[in-house]
């Protein structure tokens, strides 16, 4: 039904060229993603006979590298901050609403997937005063949401970057399906308009229009704010399939192949144990029942397939059994999917040797995370792709606390974001040095707190006149005079 919303693109005079060349691209990232392939999963062999339908074995590789992304990136060990103490309380409450570490997470993970997401922020639980003709948002909550590749429509965008968006949501409403839309489009002031629609998906896919069902004050909404309602999260890589696209790589966009590789060669280990199974090659009468007292008396199980009877005519010697023992080439198969690991790995920014393939799984390899100059390279990038999207989408939730939800933020407000480098970098040996630095004035305490707390220049001089204030007014405590 998403393909049928180019089409009401089109319909509000939009150019939706650069959606329709990305989009099948996207769905093959995203059914590597599901691990759902089914044209290079299923295949056949031919044995001598008929082909014989056959599923590959796979490690799902294509889930795994955007969750690892995902955890190296962007975990419960990052911070945020905004303003002060009573600010940062009420932006962070804002976040716990939202479990956003966890939608975070998430988004990330399905970005890198499928090389696009959005996160996207509305208002909940608002009233009309039909009485004032005004809104209500003495009750109201601000919603994150995330939106994936698939789900999101450019609509006007400059070297990259959206300025007005659209994102379709599906919906099963009592067995109906519908498709939610909303537009984020700048008026003839510059501001923000989220607009509203409503199709019900009939048995063909085509959209039906049934905006009427909405509330007509709730279909288009005034942001009163030049800044999106919306930030594009994107990979850390370019895209060289469209030039210009606003739409992000998959982080194994180029490297399907090696995608391919990791199964191919997985899939041959699992056959190796399957067609190397110990099979003993007897002859009928060595299988013979005989009835004793009325009782069937046999020198085997049937049920064991270990067995296998042949015709006498296949014998050309005098064995009644003989076993047939392949040898299992198991080293051989463990080298060839780590070699393809290793290539894999390498592709897609982690470095060869982030994976190891032991005890017929893959793990990770962490012990040399810290030692991999082309990881290290590689996070950085991709950091300050998902720093910028972030800085904007905090920069709008400040905004809405303030301006609509009274709360003691606004978007002017000092942020940092802090991500976890401790994988990298050792914290007690940064904060050593830091201290080793501070006494012997190769640094100033602002910059102490800059390198050790992550804060930024500004946080660190209130934070520093703030401590220094508190040095003070105890050693005025100190030297009073005590009560004889």
């Amino acid at each position: 039904m998403l393909l049928r919303l180019n089409d009401f693109l089109k319909s509000k005079g939009y150019e939706t060229n650069d959606i329709e060349v990305m989009m099948p691209y996207i769905r093959t990232w995203k059914s590597w993603y599901e691990n759902k392939v089914p044209s290079f999963q299923n295949y056949y062999i031919f044995n001598g006979e008929k082909n014989v339908k056959q599923k590959r074995y796979t490690l799902g590789m294509g889930k795994k590298i955007p969750e690892d992304y995902s955890n190296l990136l962007l975990n419960e060990k990052a911070t945020f901050k905004v303003g002060e103490n009573e600010e940062n309380n009420a932006f962070n409450k804002i976040l716990d609403e939202n479990d956003f570490y966890d939608l975070a997470n998430s988004g990330i993970e399905r970005t890198f997937a499928t090389g696009t997401g959005a996160f996207v922020l509305s208002l909940g639980n608002i009233n009309y005063d039909e009485k004032n003709e005004t809104f209500s948002f003495d009750n109201a909550n601000l919603v994150i949401e995330f939106v994936s590749a698939e789900k999101i429509k450019p609509l006007t965008y400059n070297r990259k970057k959206v300025t007005e968006c659209a994102f379709g949501v599906e919906r099963v409403i009592n067995g109906k399906k519908y498709l939610y839309v909303t537009m984020h489009k700048k008026n003839n002031i510059g501001n923000y308009v989220i607009q509203n629609y409503l199709f019900q998906v009939d048995r063909g896919d085509n959209l039906i229009d049934v905006s009427d069902k909405i509330d007509n004050t709730f279909l288009e909404f005034d942001t009163e704010s030049p800044n999106p309602w919306f930030s594009i999260l994107r990979p850390g890589i370019e895209n060289n399939i469209s030039e210009d696209s606003p739409f992000g790589m998959a982080i194994y966009a180029n490297s399907i192949d090696l995608l391919k590789g990791t199964d191919l060669t997985y899939d041959s280990f699992c056959n190796e144990f399957i067609h190397g199974k110990k099979r003993v090659m007897v002859r009928m009468e060595a299988v013979k029942a005989d009835v004793i007292d009325g009782t069937i008396k046999r020198s085997y199980d049937p049920n064991d397939v270990v067995f296998y009877v042949l015709p006498e005519s296949d014998y050309k010697n005098g064995e009644v059994v003989k076993e047939i023992d392949m040898k299992l080439r198991i080293a051989e198969h463990e080298e060839g999917v780590q070699l393809a690991l290793n290539l894999l790995s390498e592709n897609v920014g982690l470095g060869t040797g982030y994976y190891k393939f032991e005890k017929n799984k893959v793990a990770t390899a962490t012990e040399v995370i810290s030692e991999n100059s082309a990881l290290f390279r590689s996070i950085r990038k991709h950091e300050i792709r998902i720093e910028n999207c972030l800085y904007d989408l905090f920069k709008t939730i400040c905004y809405i606390a303030g301006h609509f939800l009274h709360l003691p933020l606004n978007e002017d407000m000092e942020i940092s974001i802090d991500f976890d480098d401790s994988i990298f970098e050792d914290k007690k040996e940064i904060k050593a040095t830091a201290m080793l630095e501070l006494n012997n004035d190769l640094i100033n305490p602002i910059q102490y707190y800059m390198k050790v707390y992550k804060m930024t220049e500004s946080q660190a001089k209130k934070y520093y006149k703030k401590v220094k204030a508190g040095l003070e007014e105890k050693k005025q405590e100190d030297d009073e005079p005590g009560e004889e």
